[in-house]
């Protein structure tokens, strides 16, 4: 076999194998946001994918690595990575609140389904506990690097971590849902408050 032929063959295998995956991850994700991730089983998950249980175990894993894995496609979904980089090199005060007022509203949009499933799995799963908390912290870790790059532009007498304080507060997802979800606001509605509001609190001032 020549290494053409090989290589082509292992690129064909590694397409599989993705897309494999890609569809136990699509079917756990519209399972446990059905049904509930404490009460779906591999078996289902399996069922639902079109693949043996077998598979899923070795494709993705158990159910908290399937649930690892649906948060990772969310964070590509939201493109977390990249408004996160546009964010830090983003010179411009003003412009850089909108951008992590974007981020903020794209990442809970996107993650209206995911959110509630990491939240059930906590409850009932010590090892999603770790996950989530991990999660938070490095979220909350881009955030005070966000805000650390305002602190020349911040409003007299705002310490940046205070400033960055206010920005994790206001920008929980609870805040979203209840906005969006409750209060029927469209997303664009709740991200143009959510940058005047920064804006004022950090920039501007009463």
């Amino acid at each position: 076999m020549s290494d053409v032929n090989q290589e082509q063959r292992l690129t064909y295998r590694q397409s599989q194998a993705m897309e494999t995956k890609r569809r136990i991850v699509t079917a756990a994700r519209r399972l446990f946001s059905e049904g509930g991730y404490a009460v779906t089983s591999i078996e289902q998950v399996a069922r639902e994918a079109g693949v043996a249980v077998r598979t899923v175990y070795t494709a993705v894993g158990g159910k908290k690595q399937i649930l690892s894995a649906i948060c990772d496609e969310w964070i590509v979904e939201s493109d977390v990575s990249g408004l996160a980089g546009r964010i830090l090199t983003e010179p411009d005060a003003p412009q850089r609140i909108a951008l992590m007022a974007h981020l903020n509203r794209t990442q809970w949009e996107l993650g209206r389904d995911v959110i509630p499933m990491l939240e059930a799995a906590a409850a009932s799963d010590g090892r999603v506990v770790r996950m989530l908390a991990n999660w938070k912290d490095q979220r909350a870790g881009i955030i005070r690097e966000a805000v650390k790059g305002l602190a020349p532009a911040l409003r007299p007498g705002l310490r940046w971590e205070d400033a960055a304080a206010t920005v994790r507060a206001l920008s929980v997802p609870e805040l979203y849902s209840q906005l969006v979800r409750d209060e029927s606001w469209e997303p664009d509605r709740y991200e143009t408050w959510l940058v005047r509001l920064l804006t004022a609190e950090l920039l501007t001032g009463p």
